[in-house]
């Protein structure tokens, strides 16, 4: 039996044997682990770029420069709890022309916010500036949800970790995008 080897060498291969199994499983259970996290948090990243939205909007009542006609608006509403940045905004207005420029925000922080599209002080037609929802106080906003004359098309941003993203005509969310 000489060649079998003795006791402690019998237990000593066990041992190693068991110590690679262990590491084995330890490496594959950190491994799935780390998947999970990063899954975690990618759509925990996905949750907060979902809350920033864009709709077209008119007040029906007056425009802002008191002309008495129709003013459309573009709603941002941003309840992410963060800053995004670099964001443009592409949208039909006025019956399938679509608007002169996209809207260009350097800076958008957490808040509603709307801004008019049309006739400007200067005469231009095109984007006024952003102003908060609460700056309007009791002029009414309808939203046009029946109209395809009168909607976002994209919408593209970057949020605060750097990451760039796309939300199509159908709000469908894409990362990533260059």
């Amino acid at each position: 039996m000489e060649f079998l080897g003795d006791l402690p060498t019998w237990i000593t291969a066990i041992a190693v044997v068991f110590a690679f199994v262990q590491y084995r499983t330890d490496r594959d259970r950190r491994r799935d682990e780390l998947d999970l996290k990063k899954r975690e948090e990618r759509r925990e990243q996905e949750d907060l770029t979902r809350r920033l939205t864009a709709w077209m909007a008119t007040n029906p009542r007056d425009g802002a420069h008191g002309e008495g006609r129709k003013q459309y608006v573009l709603v941002i509403s941003n309840q992410s709890g963060s800053m995004f940045f670099d964001v443009r905004i592409s949208a039909i207005v006025h019956r399938g022309s679509s608007a002169a420029e996209d809207l260009h925000l350097h800076k958008l922080p957490p808040g509603d916010y709307a801004v008019e599209y049309g006739r400007q002080a200067d005469g231009s037609t095109g984007w006024g500036w952003a102003r908060s929802l609460e700056e309007l106080g009791d002029q009414p906003l309808r939203p046009l949800m029946q109209s395809p004359h009168y909607r976002v098309t994209a919408m593209r941003f970057t949020d605060s970790l750097g990451e760039t993203w796309e939300v199509d005509d159908h709000g469908m969310l894409r990362s990533g995008v260059s």
